[in-house]
């Protein structure tokens, strides 16, 4: 009996996995409030954060080492880059995070505290996450209760 379960357990364990790892797919609002950073989920799976609106409309990247990408507009650069899903610990990991104040790029990790999908959590880090500082980033829009 086991034996022929255990593949459907399988299929319905992956199932859900994939569906909360979408749960961060959304607009945010930047911790401090100037802008906001779409979270979207490209082709191979990989979750990416563009900044889609910020108080200074016309900003410019000039912090930015990268001298391609110093002087860009702001709107428009990435701020989170190349997360993961992690299932087991749901959480995204394996991602950048992009301070455009300071022009660093920091190793980061997302998730949602207690399930609250209207609040993301960022923990920003050099080499190891005990090493960093953590931010809250608050949906721009509450997803609806199913």
């Amino acid at each position: 009996m086991f034996k022929k379960l255990f593949p459907w357990v399988l299929l319905f364990v992956g199932g859900a996995a994939n569906a909360a790892q979408e749960d961060v797919i959304g607009v945010y609002w930047f911790p401090d409030k100037t802008g906001q950073v779409e979270i979207y989920q490209d082709d191979s799976g990989v979750f990416f954060g563009k900044v889609v609106a910020y108080d200074i409309a016309d900003a410019k990247d000039e912090n930015n080492p990268d001298p391609a990408k110093k002087g860009q507009p702001f709107v428009g650069s990435f701020m989170f880059e190349n997360f993961t899903y992690n299932a087991r610990r749901d959480r995204w990991e394996d991602g950048t995070i992009y301070d455009g104040s300071e022009g660093k790029t920091y190793k980061c990790r997302i998730w949602f505290e207690d399930g609250d999908l209207g609040t993301l959590q960022a923990r920003g880090f050099i080499g190891a996450p005990m090493f960093g500082r953590t931010e809250t980033f608050e949906r721009v829009q509450a997803p609806a209760a199913d």
